[in-house]
């Protein structure tokens, strides 16, 4: 369940998808990625309400404040902690800030 006064959230993602998500917001995707975390393989966007996923990889990270009608219809990521998703509900560009510009390289 998430709380109606917590309106921020993150999103993680490769930087070759930067021009696309400043223009055009976040939209539902099925990511390669998915296939071996998650057990529903569809079209979502993940979100955490914590800045901490590690990808493994120097992602660009979202912030992201959504509205409460878009927040209502958020779904608890019962793999991963602290994760919410959508369901083919696009995030407008108007929602979301870069905070963190990454290289797209491994952290390891």
């Amino acid at each position: 369940m998430v709380k109606e006064n917590s309106t921020i959230f993150y999103h993680v993602a490769n930087p070759i998808f930067r021009k696309n998500i400043l223009a055009r917001g976040l939209i539902p995707l099925a990511g390669e990625s998915q296939k071996s975390i998650h057990t529903f393989y569809r079209k979502r966007i993940f979100l955490k309400n914590k800045n901490d996923y590690d990808s493994t990889w120097d992602d660009d990270r979202y912030e992201i404040k959504l509205p409460k009608d878009i927040i209502r219809k958020l779904r608890v990521d019962k793999e991963i902690k602290n994760s919410f998703y959508l369901d083919n509900i696009r995030i407008n560009k108007k929602y979301i800030k870069l905070i963190h510009v990454g290289t797209g390289e491994s952290t390891f």
